[in-house]
């Protein structure tokens, strides 16, 4: 159920690379116009998904991902600012990418097997592999994350690891229409759009609360996590009890716990950043979403063989493994309300950029 990957991804990544250029002082607007592309995305894709999944035809959708992906050079060329800008080229960091895509294919292939050990191996690996990457980029002169990256002990570092909590459930997002097409016989269009409630969720929160007061603000903070906790608590129960309108509510109420609080959180992102590092901290943003979506992807597979879900051979073997998938990963969102809670302790109130220091 993976066919419908293509679009959403490469249709927000188009987005994404065109606003995430704006100024840094308009943070709390970034995700307005790229949550709109993800929309967009989002609401068409399960149909044409479904149009190649019905006849057993899904991997001729990827084939529609090649003058996609042709037409974003003309794009970003219209968009991206010239090298007239007085932009200096920047070597490409091979060697921190190549690392990062290990560590996500580490817990990918630690997860083939089904069995404990080799998916703690796995583990084990992707942080020795992202602790180099670490320590490569703070001794690199062009840096890929901003300085206190994921560490907690930092503002900026607790607000990334929040994001990144709140991303990583979205790694189980193919399992949804998987499991309802699967287990209870839905069609590959409606466990496609019951599968696309999550992104329109996360759209639909981010764009209300995208200018939200302060104290509102910090409010809505602290209590995403919370409301994505019972999203996916709500989806392991009604998709183990087979209620189609229940499972798309509570999978939409795991996007609304991620959006709600997304822009919010980016504002705080880049006010937390030295006034040198927040043109880095604003594309950090996309780094850290994408980062967790890598890892959730390949944690949400690990899960699955190890609950059974591959070898389940009745609907209800496979909504019994969908319902320890879906329970475990309301942990994520919990760890989430944690580290909010000191994202709120350290940082300033959301509001406008502070003076350069």
């Amino acid at each position: 159920m993976r066919w419908r990957a293509w679009d959403v991804g490469s249709v927000d990544g188009a987005g994404a690379a065109g606003v995430r250029r704006r100024a840094a002082d308009r943070a709390r607007l970034y995700d307005d116009p790229a949550g709109a592309s993800r929309g967009t995305s989002v609401a068409g894709d399960p149909l044409l998904g479904g149009v190649f999944a019905a006849p057993n035809r899904w991997r001729d959708a990827f084939w529609l991902a090649v003058p996609l992906g042709l037409s974003y050079i003309a794009v970003t060329e219209y968009v991206l600012p010239k090298r007239s800008l007085r932009v200096e080229a920047a070597p490409v960091a091979g060697a921190r990418l190549a690392l990062l895509g290990a560590a996500a294919l580490a817990v990918s292939a630690g997860s083939v097997p089904g069995r404990l050990w080799p998916s703690t191996a796995g583990i084990l690996a992707a942080a020795i592999l992202m602790a180099a990457l670490f320590a490569l980029d703070r001794r690199a002169q062009i840096r890929l994350l901003p300085a206190g990256a994921f560490n907690a002990r930092t503002p900026l570092g607790a607000i990334s690891l929040t994001m990144a909590l709140l991303v990583v459930g979205t790694g189980t997002m193919p399992f949804v229409p998987y499991v309802l097409r699967v287990a209870y016989g839905h069609s590959p269009i409606v466990a496609g759009y019951v599968g696309a409630l999550q992104a329109l969720g996360w759209t639909c929160a981010a764009l209300v609360t995208a200018s939200a007061g302060d104290g509102t603000a910090r409010r809505i903070i602290a209590w995403g996590p919370i409301v994505m906790a019972v999203g996916f608590l709500g989806v392991a129960h009604t998709l183990y009890r087979g209620s189609l309108p229940l499972t798309a509510t509570a999978w939409a109420i795991v996007g609304v716990g991620i959006g709600m609080g997304w822009a919010p959180l980016g504002s705080l992102m880049i006010r937390a950043a030295a006034a040198p590092e927040r043109d880095l901290a604003a594309a950090f943003i996309s780094t850290t979403q994408l980062i967790a979506l890598a890892f959730g992807s390949a944690l949400a597979g690990m899960v699955a063989n190890l609950g059974g879900l591959p070898g389940a051979r009745t609907p209800v073997e496979v909504a019994r493994a969908a319902f320890w998938l879906f329970a475990v990963f309301a942990v994520g969102p919990a760890a989430a309300f944690v580290f909010a809670g000191r994202v709120l302790s350290l940082s300033p109130a959301p509001g406008p950029l502070p003076a350069d220091r």
